[in-house]
């Protein structure tokens, strides 16, 4: 900050420096103002002082027309008097809308002319430094609106969006009955759009274009030149609401099965919430009641509660059950960001009010994540009577009380020793079990062996597609035999007891009989599930000194960034086998379920 001798008001709001002055006391009353201040849009002191010389004549020039104005409407000095305004309870979208329009058109008038002047006094090189402050005024506006604060960087003399607000209503006479009413959180939520869509027009004005394009379609008929037309109650700009916007989304990018019932149960919570409205009327609050809805939901509760909901829940007495874990109210809200974030991409709305929603504790040790097995919980399961009784059965006899014998016993030794997931292994056809390089491998792909598509099979992510070697501790076991006999019997599916649910997955009736499998051996650990033979899978792999790079390629996860991962043709079938062969689990012992 200046001193005040060498620059009275010369402020720093957050990085780039101002000018704030007080208003006379005689002016309060007429300015309706207790202050005056412009932005000098520079983080350079001594640019600032350059600039302060300017501005501060501007100020002193207003306060003497200011006098002026007065002595001519024979208005009296009466200094702190302030004015009446007409207080307003409820305003109706088409009128909240034309608000937002018309501070547009008044801004676009300003900034237009001083846009310009600017350029031909100032020159193209200063103008694009200019440009560069205005992008950085516009991500403090988000900021704001994301809930990061109030917006310090004084772009316009009015500051924060919230002062934008305040001022704007106290120009038009209007006092809000309730600041927290839905159309003052409306018309707040459209004049930040309009403060970024004055800007991105003055950047592109400053940078030499004099007609800048619409970057927010909300504003694309109304400029310096065009005013608003009156409101209309059936002619509103408001665009598809949430759950027409949904639909939009599966449609363009076909989410899998998975995904797209998240995306609906999210979408019938949040309009349980915040209802069913066009989604430039949803605002940063809205989010933040669907994100308090969810955390006192419930985890099972088919309806989201409110406040008002939770209260009269308690008068009732009802029982609160088990509350949703942090985990899944960030997933929600992730889902949540992301349908907003797509309604950005189409030009539906100027910014995302979901953004940043999500909870995380830098401390958190994520005491949800699935734990792997450990040797004795190996030992327990291999050596339960279903698989001595499996490998010693005569094929004609099919062990009728176990619903997928085949699966039960191949299903969790194949992701032991090869780390594939569950869905993985229950969808593989007998034809992806190969012979590459004289190598017996898994193809974890969603092809044929001709390379046509099959309707049947999902992968988790495209990285999921790769070619395993077979662990000869599977080949021990009998694997290849069984895969013979598959092949002899005309199966398509290794699995063919397994069947499809109907979220398309193979995976989930085959999950449900595993977790009953480990109850009954007293295994009740709710984070060891079927998915913790990947994990024991990893520790294996490190516990051999198993690279970075050839893990990721065998358990189907992202290759490390950087050029190197895209060159060449990939780790050769022999190395992929020599890391394979390295996984042993000591102390385990499966030789008396050998053929």
């Amino acid at each position: 900050m200046g001193k005040k001798s060498e620059a009275p008001g010369l402020v720093l709001r957050g990085r780039v420096w101002a000018i704030r002055l007080r208003v006379p006391g005689d002016l309060v009353a007429f300015l309706k103002k207790r202050e005056l201040g412009y932005s000098l849009r520079t983080k350079d002191r001594k640019e600032a002082l350059l600039r302060y010389a300017v501005e501060e004549s501007k100020i002193q020039r207003e306060f003497a027309k200011a006098r002026r104005d007065m002595a001519k409407a024979g208005a009296s000095p009466t200094p702190g008097k302030e004015t009446t305004s007409h207080i307003v309870d409820k305003l109706s979208p088409a009128r909240v809308e034309y608000l937002a329009l018309l501070w547009f058109h008044n801004e676009e008038r300003k900034s237009a002319e001083g846009d310009l002047r600017f350029l031909r006094e100032h020159g193209e090189a200063y103008a694009k430094d200019q440009a560069g402050d205005l992008g950085m005024d516009i991500n403090s506006i988000r900021e704001e609106l994301q809930g990061h604060g109030p917006y310090e960087e004084g772009s316009y003399a009015n500051g924060s969006v919230q002062e934008t607000l305040d001022k704007f209503l106290e120009a038009q006479d209007i006092r809000p009955g309730n600041p927290n009413a839905d159309w003052v959180r409306q018309l707040k939520s459209l004049l930040a759009r309009a403060m970024i869509e004055s800007l991105e027009r003055s950047i592109q004005r400053l940078n030499g274009n004099p007609f800048p394009e619409c970057q927010d379609r909300f504003f694309r008929h109304v400029n310096e030149n065009v005013e608003p037309p009156e409101p209309v109650e059936n002619d509103l700009v408001q665009g598809p609401s949430i759950t027409k916007l949904l639909e939009s989304y599966l449609e363009e990018k076909r989410p899998s099965m998975d995904a797209k019932d998240l995306y609906q149960r999210v979408v019938r919570w949040f309009v349980q919430v915040c209802e069913d409205k066009p989604v430039i009327q949803y605002v940063r609050e809205d989010c933040i009641a669907f994100r308090n809805a969810l955390e006192r939901t419930p985890a099972r509760s088919p309806v989201m509660l409110t406040q008002e909901k939770t209260k009269e829940r308690s008068r009732r007495s009802d029982r609160a059950g088990k509350p949703r874990s942090q985990k899944s109210v960030n997933n929600a809200l992730s889902t949540l960001s992301a349908l907003f974030k797509y309604a950005e991409q189409n030009n539906l709305i100027h910014f995302s009010p979901a953004g940043g929603l999500v909870k995380k504790d830098k401390f958190d040790d994520d005491s949800s994540k699935r734990k792997p097995f450990e040797l004795e919980d190996l030992r327990r399961l291999f050596s339960a009577p279903f698989f001595a009784e499996y490998a010693n059965r005569k094929d004609t006899e099919p062990l009728r009380h176990w619903p997928f014998p085949n699966a039960t016993f191949w299903v969790p030794l194949i992701s032991l020793y090869s780390g594939m997931r569950l869905n993985e292994i229950c969808q593989l056809y007998t034809e992806d079990v190969e012979t590459l390089e004289g190598i017996p491998c898994f193809q974890v792909r969603l092809e044929d062996a001709q390379g046509q598509r099959t309707e049947d099979k999902r992968l988790k992510t495209k990285h999921s597609r790769r070619t395993i070697p077979i662990h000869r501790e599977l080949l021990a076991l009998g694997f290849a035999e069984y895969v013979e006999g598959r092949k002899t019997a005309g199966a398509r599916r290794l699995f063919e007891e397994v069947p499809m649910s109907s979220k398309g997955r193979y995976s989930d009736s085959f999950q449900k009989r595993f977790r009953r499998l480990l109850d009954s051996l007293d295994m009740k650990d709710p984070l060891k599930t079927f998915h913790s033979f990947r994990h024991t899978f990893r520790d294996a792999l490190r516990a051999a000194g198993v690279t970075t790079e050839i893990t990721n390629v065998l358990c189907g996860w992202k290759e490390s960034e950087g050029l190197a991962a895209y060159y060449g043709n990939g780790y050769q079938m022999s190395t992929r086998n020599r890391a394979v062969k390295q996984v042993d689990y000591p102390g385990l012992g499966l030789k008396m379920l050998w053929k």
